[in-house]
């Protein structure tokens, strides 16, 4: 087995680091939250991370904060395969190959 190609999708709406953190202060989902663990989530967002922007699955990123676990793996079920297809695509157009050709996929989220 051997590397042939390596592809990327990502969805289309991004948020900076600072758009993420002014959604999640002004969620209610923050209210419920300890001083500390809000003051946690501040220094990720707002700290020297490395991290600029994050891609999220929906213009509405607020709309994550409100759904139960069930409901956001459901949600990933839904979003998730149209990425990867994209990233596929992309990987083996890459490497001039069809998808027959292939032995393993690797994905990470």
């Amino acid at each position: 087995m051997y590397l042939h190609s390596l592809a990327h999708a990502v969805p289309a709406a991004v948020f900076s680091q600072a758009d993420v953190w002014e959604i999640l202060r002004g969620s209610s989902q923050a209210q419920s939250l300890k001083p500390r663990s809000l003051g946690l989530l501040e220094k990720i967002l707002l700290g020297q991370s490395g991290i600029h922007t994050r891609h999220v699955a929906t213009g509405d990123p607020a709309k994550l904060l409100a759904m139960t676990a069930g409901e956001l793996n459901a949600y990933y079920e839904s979003t998730a395969p149209v990425l990867g297809s994209r990233a596929l695509d992309r990987a083996l157009a890459r490497a001039n190959i069809k998808a027959g050709d292939i032995d393993a996929l690797i994905v990470a989220t």
